[in-house]
């Protein structure tokens, strides 16, 4: 879900379905809601981790509306975004409307899953030519589609067909500034949200992707102060919090840092970024028990699918290796180098993703990897040090060729070198 999706959960409307559902749930008479009514309610649950909670919410819905097609697409998403495709697929046969306006979209996002994007394309290309009443929405919606895969060029595309439609529109000016921060333009992006921040102070989307410019920039200061704005508007705003806490990190104001997040946790459902980052905050701090808490629970949270996993990984090797646990060391490290090439990346609302680097187009499946380790001794606070380089080689979707280069610190106590000979073999 978009932040925009994301502010509905604090609507009036939402709030008294939302109590009149668990008002149920807790004994009272059954009520009757729309189907489209409770998938709101599913998703609320969802973005709270309480996927047991959405599942039985959904249930229920298709129980008093068999068939409706806001469940049934409910359900196939979270078929998609666990990787069984073909799953998701036998849920959308099961729609009687095809040319239902989430069916589309459904079908379209399961074709860049499987990495056809040019079908993508050209299908989306298709219903937009039946699409003369919503033309103008229509391209907007395939533009983020395409922006939240990475594909910047078909967004570009997508995004300035709804702009000469609408050119005032704020929310298709906003998806720009999305656009020029991912291509790494933020002060082209910059330009647009101030402008649209004259016309409405109180646009927390606006100051959301101002602050995520500024920290493109390495600007923490403006950041913070951005954030600060926000956190006038809404005391308990998300993605204010995290902004925040981010660009403190980054200051190295470690300490204070760390109790934004702490606070974040207490007052937000959480993904698996603000942990990885509460856990490269304590790491920095030497507090590493509290670091791995927080590094396994992100590894929890990303479920196998998430952009940072390779970044749970690194920083859980350099964990366990403060820890002197070199086997779950070399183990993480191995888990670095050797990506689930199936893995696929999850969808997640903007407001709760990490805000940079951004995330890029997944690589297709590996055609080869190789590994080469070497060792290199250090001295830190009287321990023997080893940085530990992994080489892999895959192959994109276009069949070229990439090298990635990978590193993992790790301390150990004595013989490294023979440690260092065992992942080598293990890998090799």
């Amino acid at each position: 879900m978009s932040t925009e999706d994301l502010s509905y959960f604090q609507e009036e409307e939402f709030k008294k379905n939302l109590a009149l559902y668990e008002q149920m749930l807790q004994g009272g008479q059954s009520v009757y809601l729309e189907a489209d009514e409770l998938t709101d309610i599913a998703e609320y649950y969802l973005v709270q981790n309480d996927t047991d909670k959405a599942m039985a919410c959904i249930q229920y819905a298709l129980n008093i509306h068999p068939g409706s097609i806001d469940p049934l697409i409910f359900l196939a998403r979270q078929k998609m975004f666990n990787g069984d495709i073909e799953g998701a697929k036998t849920i959308r046969d099961c729609i009687t409307d095809p040319n239902d306006r989430e069916v589309i979209f459904l079908n379209a996002e399961l074709l860049l899953r499987e990495g056809k994007e040019q079908e993508a394309t050209t299908y989306l290309s298709e219903k937009a030519e039946t699409e003369e009443d919503d033309a103008a929405l229509f391209a907007y919606d395939t533009a983020t589609l395409f922006l939240d895969y990475g594909y910047l060029e078909q967004a570009a595309q997508w995004g300035q067909r709804a702009l000469d439609l609408e050119p005032d529109n704020e929310k298709f000016l906003k998806l720009k500034a999305d656009h020029l921060i991912s291509s790494n333009r933020p002060k082209e992006a910059i330009e647009i949200l101030n402008s649209l921040l004259d016309i409405n102070p109180y646009n927390l989307n606006a100051w959301h992707s101002l602050g995520e410019a500024y920290f493109v920039c390495e600007d923490f200061s403006k950041t913070m102060e951005t954030a600060d704005f926000a956190l006038a508007i809404d005391e308990h705003d998300a993605q204010a919090l995290l902004l925040k806490a981010n660009s403190l990190l980054q200051q190295q104001n470690l300490d204070e840092a760390h109790q934004l997040y702490l606070r974040y946790f207490k007052e937000h459902p959480s993904n698996e970024i603000p942990y990885l980052f509460d856990g490269v905050c304590l790491s920095a701090l030497e507090r590493y028990d509290e670091a791995l808490s927080q590094l396994l629970k992100a590894e929890e949270l990303s479920q196998g699918y998430s952009t940072e996993q390779q970044h749970i990984y690194a920083n859980l090797s350099e964990v366990y290796s403060r820890l002197h646990d070199t086997d779950k060391a070399f183990g993480r490290l191995i888990q670095r180098a050797y990506p689930d090439a199936k893995r696929e990346r999850k969808r997640s609302p903007r407001m709760l993703q990490h805000i940079y680097p951004k995330p890029r187009r997944p690589f297709g499946s590996s055609f080869s990897r190789r590994l080469v380790f070497s060792g290199k001794q250090t001295v830190r606070k009287g321990e023997r040090t080893f940085l530990v380089y992994a080489e892999s080689r895959c192959f994109t979707r276009q069949g070229k060729s990439k090298s990635i280069r990978l590193s993992g610190l790790l301390c150990v106590d004595a013989k490294p070198l023979s440690g260092i000979h065992r992942l080598s073999e293990n890998c090799l």
